[in-house]
């Protein structure tokens, strides 16, 4: 795992030593990415976690410049989360900076591997009933310098992998690519035109994908008064598009943002060019982009490009990258097209006992069905430990 990723541990057990004994581990991001100001939850009622209840006009909305549309902005989702964990006391149960390089089964012998070969010896964990436990090895951080790095290990009956699906950005491969106006994320769109604000300029912000991001891309860009470019490959009325799929009265912008594709609403500042795609990205800041039927290429110049076409999930940590858990096995997890195969009940890996996932990995990419993977992933563990009692 890349040491710039860095993940939450939600433990019922915790003994502070190298090789701990613990009955679950749920394997989370953290939410340190949550500062944009971009907006993301509609708070036209109470927003609830567990048993801790705020009202929403009293948590998110101290700055005024923040109510956009009656939506919470991510960073307002991010301080909520702060303010969940400290309220309720469940600090001691997170583990910040800790990075998982490896999610290994190990079956329990009573014999140690031989230390003389240089190999680490495994966690010694002894749990009855059980032919086999998860090893979650990694490092964690203590300081700012790699002498400061100290490894880690768990050994677990249950692991739940809910990381999401945001690690690595597609990509077009498409030559230019990776030159440096080009970028591939919604942080990077926000730095670049946040640190240019004053900065002067009538070549667009070029925005290729027709998702979420591109539209809060735009929304940004838009905002700060400069000109859009919108390139995807779709047709505006295709209706495999997210927005037909979003409640207006809720998502009042992003409907906004469809209407413009469309060309029902008119913005001086946003051009659409559905039915297109980039053919090629040149050092002085210069865009070619052509029909997909192959028609004629168009050329313009670009104050940046913003290439937002989903990400797939980093499950490096995992033996295969994975690909033995998703509905289509030996191949790629993705969230849209390969998705972890769970039972929809327990959430469960059909291909690994004990081995659990919830949210984008398993196709849940909304936010509201969270509390149904973590609730169903709660009963399964409580009523299997129900029977071992029995």
């Amino acid at each position: 795992m890349s040491t710039n990723l860095c993940y939450q541990w939600l433990v019922n057990k915790v003994r502070h030593a190298c090789s701990s004994s613990l009955n679950y581990i749920t394997m989370t991001l953290t939410v340190t990415w949550f500062t944009s100001p971009l907006s993301l939850f509609y708070a036209f009622e109470w927003f609830k976690i567990s048993c801790f209840t705020i009202q929403i006009s009293f948590i998110f909305y101290r700055d005024e410049s923040h109510a956009n549309n009656g939506r919470a902005t991510i960073a307002d989702v991010r301080r909520y989360y702060g303010d969940f964990v400290e309220e309720r006391g469940l600090g001691s149960y997170f583990r910040d900076q800790y990075v998982v390089t490896s999610v290994q089964k190990k079956f329990y012998t009573n014999k140690d591997v031989d230390s003389e070969s240089g190999e680490v010896e495994p966690c010694k964990c002894k749990y009855k009933n059980h032919s086999f436990l998860w090893e979650v090895r990694g490092h964690c951080f203590h300081g700012d310098i790699d002498a400061d790095r100290e490894e880690f290990c768990y050994c677990t009956p249950n692991v739940v992998i809910a990381t999401g699906t945001f690690d690595v950005p597609n990509k077009l491969s498409i030559s230019g690519e990776n030159l440096p106006y080009v970028l591939h994320s919604l942080q990077e769109v926000e730095h670049v035109l946040s640190n240019n604000k004053k900065k002067k300029s009538q070549d667009p912000v070029v925005i290729v994908g027709a998702g979420l991001s591109a539209a809060d891309a735009i929304i940004m860009a838009l905002k700060m008064k400069r000109p859009v470019v919108h390139v995807f490959r779709r047709g505006a009325n295709d209706s495999q598009l997210i927005f037909k799929k979003l409640p207006a009265a809720i998502y009042p912008e992003y409907h906004n943002i469809h209407s413009m594709m469309k060309g029902k609403t008119i913005n001086p500042l946003y051009k659409a060019y559905p039915n297109h795609s980039l053919v090629e990205l040149r050092d002085d800041n210069h865009v070619l982009i052509q029909t997909t039927s192959g028609g004629d290429i168009l050329s313009m110049d670009a104050f940046c490009v913003a290439i937002l076409i989903g990400a797939c999930p980093n499950l490096s940590f995992l033996p295969d990258n994975g690909k033995n858990l998703g509905i289509i096995p030996r191949c790629a997890i993705d969230s849209k097209h390969n998705p972890i195969h769970v039972d929809p009940y327990s959430y469960q890996c059909v291909a690994e006992t004990g081995l659990y996932s919830m949210g984008p990995l398993v196709g849940d990419n909304f936010v509201r069905f969270g509390l149904g993977g973590s609730l169903g992933i709660t009963n399964h563990l409580l009523l299997t430990k129900n029977k071992q009692i029995q």
